[in-house]
C-alpha cells in the first residue's frame, strides 16, 4: 500500500516496509522546482535510503503534473483504521476519487449491493476530485437531492439497529426550516426520516410497518451555522435512540439519548422497493448553500465513545 507524505516541502510516495508503523520513501518523488514539477527516484531500495534532489530520470517529461495527492484520509480509511467496517452498508466522501472522480454518481466505496448514489447535475460538485480536504462537497439548490436507491429493510424490521452519520455544513443565515438530511419514508412512511428540525435540532421520525402513527425524537439543542457539523443518529429497537451533533470547530456538541419508542411488529420485505433520498424526502430539501462532504450508514449500533472516535478524526479534515 502506497500513501504520499511532504517531507521538507517535497511530496513523496512511500511504501509501507515490514512493520505498519515503518514507513520509508522507496518509490518516486516529486518536487517543484523553477515553477515546472519534477519527478526523481531513489537511488536503491534500502530501508536508509536518502531522497536526492537533484536525481532526475532522462526517460521522464520534466513538465509532467504529478498525480492529485490527498491531503487527508479519506473517510473510509480513517474508519478501517478505528476499525469500524464491520457493518458498514454505506460510505460516500466527496473527497475520495474511489467515490467521485469528478463526473458521473457519487460511489459507494464499501461492497455492498448500493453500489451508487444517483447523481443530479443541479447539485453542484465543488474542489478537486481526490484532494480529499473539506474543499471537496456537493452544494445544494433547494429543489435537488441525491436519491433513486433502495431502503435498507435494517431500519424498519424486528430487532432493528443501525446508526447513520453525516458531515454537513449549515451557511451563515440559514432560514429556520426543516431539512432531511436522510429519508427513506414517504409523506406518511414507512421507513425513517433523520434530519435537522427548525430550531437546528437533529431528529428522527419513524414510520412502523404496522401503524400510520409517526414517532418522532428530538435533540435539545442544535449546531451554529457557518461551519461544517458532523451529525449522527443510533437506533436500536426497544432500546436507546442516541442523535448527536458536534462542529468541526470544537465547540461542544451534544449527545441526546432517548428510549425508542415502538417496537416493529412486521417485516419489512413488502416494502422493500421505496426509494431512499439524501438531502431532502419527499419535501425539506436541503436549502442553497448547505452542502454535504460525507455520508455513512452502518446496519448496527454505535456507542457515544466510537461516535467521538470517528468526529474525532474526522476533524483534522474539516476543522
Amino acid at each position: 500500500m502506497a500513501r504520499y507524505e511532504k517531507h521538507l516541502g517535497i511530496w513523496r510516495r512511500t511504501e509501507e516496509l515490514v512493520r505498519t508503523d515503518l514507513w520509508r520513501p522507496v518509490l518516486e518523488g516529486f518536487v517543484k522546482v523553477g515553477g515546472v514539477w519534477k519527478r526523481y527516484f531513489p537511488i536503491t531500495v534500502s530501508p536508509t535510503t536518502l531522497w536526492p534532489t537533484t536525481m532526475w530520470p532522462t526517460t521522464f517529461p520534466p513538465t509532467t503534473v504529478p498525480p492529485i495527492v490527498p491531503l487527508y484520509p479519506s473517510v473510509l480509511e480513517v474508519l478501517t483504521s478505528l476499525g469500524y467496517t464491520s457493518n458498514l452498508s454505506v460510505c460516500l466522501d466527496a473527497g475520495a476519487i474511489s467515490s467521485y472522480n469528478g463526473s458521473g454518481n457519487w460511489l459507494n466505496m464499501v461492497t455492498h449491493s448500493l453500489t451508487e448514489v444517483a447523481y443530479s447535475s443541479t447539485i453542484a460538485f465543488n474542489g478537486t476530485p481526490g484532494l480529499c480536504s473539506k474543499d471537496e462537497y456537493f452544494s445544494f439548490n433547494g429543489s435537488a437531492a441525491f436519491s433513486n436507491w433502495f431502503r435498507f429493510s435494517q431500519f424498519i424490521r424486528p430487532s432493528f439497529a443501525y446508526t447513520i452519520a453525516a458531515m454537513i455544513y449549515l451557511p451563515s443565515g440559514l432560514a429556520a426550516a426543516t431539512y432531511d438530511i436522510y429519508a427513506n419514508a414517504g409523506y406518511t412512511g414507512p421507513g425513517i426520516k433523520f434530519g435537522i428540525s427548525s430550531s437546528r435540532y437533529p431528529y428522527l421520525r419513524m414510520y412502523p410497518l404496522a401503524s400510520t402513527t409517526s414517532y418522532t425524537r428530538t435533540a435539545s439543542s442544535g449546531p451554529s451555522t457557518g461551519r461544517w457539523v458532523f451529525f449522527a443518529l443510533v437506533a436500536v429497537e426497544g432500546s436507546t435512540c442516541i442523535l448527536t451533533w458536534h462542529d468541526m470547530l470544537g465547540n461542544t456538541g451534544q449527545h441526546y439519548s432517548a428510549t425508542v419508542p415502538y417496537t416493529e411488529t412486521l417485516s419489512a420485505a413488502n416494502n422493500a422497493s421505496l426509494n431512499s433520498t439524501i438531502g431532502a424526502s419527499n419535501t425539506n430539501f436541503f436549502a442553497s448553500g448547505m452542502r454535504i462532504g460525507a455520508f455513512m450508514i452502518w446496519e448496527s449500533a454505535f456507542t457515544t465513545t466510537q461516535l467521538n472516535n470517528i468526529r474525532t478524526q474526522l476533524r483534522n479534515r474539516w476543522n
